[in-house]
């Protein structure tokens, strides 16, 4: 069966899926896989019936006006089954060497299993996946290779799939976090508790009128600061070209500093015949001189193999 056949797709957290393989805004771990389903080429952008991307980067500078690139790495490699979940993925450190790589195993379209490995001999961490559809919930039990379990998450989702509460237990079955999630319009708040049920800190997403991710908005609990916020602007393909921040540097619901600092990076795209990106300049722009602009930063290419 199909994952179309009768299970419903979650409308997972606004991301900026057009940003593939980039680290963005960085959520919260429980918030980074669809439980239902796992990654997805159409969770990550890609169109046509794409069988695997390979992704490379390189540093790059300018010289008289002429891109100079370092050695190309390879970063990423992602294998997708049949019906467009990932089968496999696999990040390289800089020396080209597997890093981490995460095998998802598939029952009727529905994730039942998802391994990480960070060596060849066995399973770094297994996360085991028990979805009740009618009562809209997925229970996943996270344990370690040699099968303590670690934590407990479960999912809440109600009607076509929407994500309703993420809630996380420790081995014990205490709740160490929730995360609850409200819809209004074209925005989309989650509220992060603490152990004592206070509202630590919330995100608010909000769409544009095609319903990509426009801007996001964070925000601490108790912090008299601007939140940090990162707004995106698109091309015709859906790729984003501009990414603004401004604001405390925040990783997920962590404030890092309550300094404010703005960052504005450009990205020019070469795609191929399909609709796909298979070449990324990554530029930043330098505002501390006389002389401000754009500078390129890092080259990405992706190597995209399709099935016949």
């Amino acid at each position: 069966m199909n994952r179309s056949e009768g299970t419903p797709r979650l409308r997972w957290p606004m991301r900026a899926t057009a940003l593939l393989l980039l680290p963005w805004v960085v959520w919260t771990v429980q918030e980074t896989v669809d439980p239902l389903h796992g990654p997805s080429r159409e969770d990550l952008g890609l169109l046509g019936n794409v069988r695997e991307v390979i992704v490379e980067e390189a540093s790059v500078f300018e010289s008289a006006s002429e891109l100079i690139e370092g050695r190309r790495v390879a970063t990423e490699r992602i294998t997708f089954e049949s019906d467009g979940l990932v089968s496999q993925w696999v990040e390289y450190d800089r020396s080209a060497e597997p890093r981490s790589t995460r095998q998802y195993s598939h029952v009727d379209g529905l994730l039942t299993l998802e391994e990480e490995y960070r060596s060849a001999r066995r399973p770094f961490e297994v996360t085991s996946y028990q979805h009740d559809l009618a009562a809209g919930r997925t229970t996943a039990e996270v344990r370690t290779g040699g099968g303590t379990l670690r934590r407990t998450i479960v999912y809440e989702y109600v009607g076509e799939g929407r994500l309703e509460a993420i809630t996380e237990y420790d081995p014990s079955g205490t709740e160490t976090s929730q995360v609850l999630y409200t819809y209004t319009g074209t925005e989309e708040r989650a509220d992060r508790y603490d152990l004592d049920g206070e509202i630590a800190s919330w995100s608010i997403k909000t769409s544009d009128a095609s319903g990509r991710l426009a801007e996001v908005a964070l925000f601490t609990s108790g912090s008299e600061d601007t939140p940090h916020t990162i707004s995106y602007e698109y091309d015709s393909h859906g790729s984003v070209v501009v990414e603004q921040s401004s604001g405390p540097v925040t990783i997920g619901f962590i404030v890092i500093t309550s300094t404010p600092s703005e960052k504005k990076s450009s990205y020019e795209y070469t795609y191929d015949d399909v609709g796909n990106w298979t070449k990324r300049v990554t530029s930043v722009w330098m505002s501390n001189d006389d002389n401000p602009q754009w500078q390129a930063t890092t080259v990405t290419y992706r190597s995209l193999l399709y099935n016949p």
